[in-house]
């Protein structure tokens, strides 16, 4: 049993995702790798779409599950996360079948505020999450996909903020 979790966290990519017959690839991290209690990061999620394809709006807010992208933090050790920033605005469509789409055409960045709090303890912090997709052109769409996130960034007083901390991700 060992073997088998061994060989996933081999097949887990760092910070750069991609699956081989995806039109999107995503580049996943926090913007610190440490942290003291009191401060500020960012869970960052960069994705690129393929010439000619676009993804859809993510909303945490919109209760449309279908033509959305979902995001789920799945664990954050108690910290606060704020909802998702995205200063791209999106492109809106009328499918023409009662249908509305909302789309950010072309590369995208999300930015999801963490807070870390002043009582936070000291030393290795989890952090994963699942994301679900779906790239399209104007006329022909890729199959919805999703992909797990997770890494460990350092709660610290006396370590200085560190750099960037791309996440694992893996197909989910």
């Amino acid at each position: 049993f060992t073997d088998c979790i061994e060989e996933k966290e081999e097949s887990l990519a760092s910070g750069t995702f991609r699956e081989p017959d995806s039109m999107v690839e995503w580049k996943i991290h926090l913007s610190k790798s440490s942290v003291k209690p009191g401060e500020k990061m960012e869970l960052i999620l960069e994705a690129n779409p393929d010439k000619d394809f676009h993804i859809y709006k993510l909303d945490p807010k919109d209760k449309t599950i279908e033509n959305r992208t979902h995001l789920v933090l799945t664990q954050k050790a108690g910290v606060p996360a704020y909802a998702p920033i995205v200063y791209k605005r999106p492109t809106r469509k009328d499918l023409g079948v009662g249908g509305i789409v909302d789309f950010y055409n072309g590369k995208v960045t999300i930015r999801v505020p963490i807070e870390i709090p002043d009582t936070a303890i000291e030393g290795e912090t989890p952090f994963e999450g699942l994301l679900g997709y779906q790239a399209c052109t104007s006329g022909a769409c890729d199959r919805p996909r999703g992909l797990s996130f997770k890494g460990i960034y350092q709660v610290s007083k006396s370590n200085p903020p560190g750099d960037k901390l791309p996440l694992q991700t893996a197909p989910s």
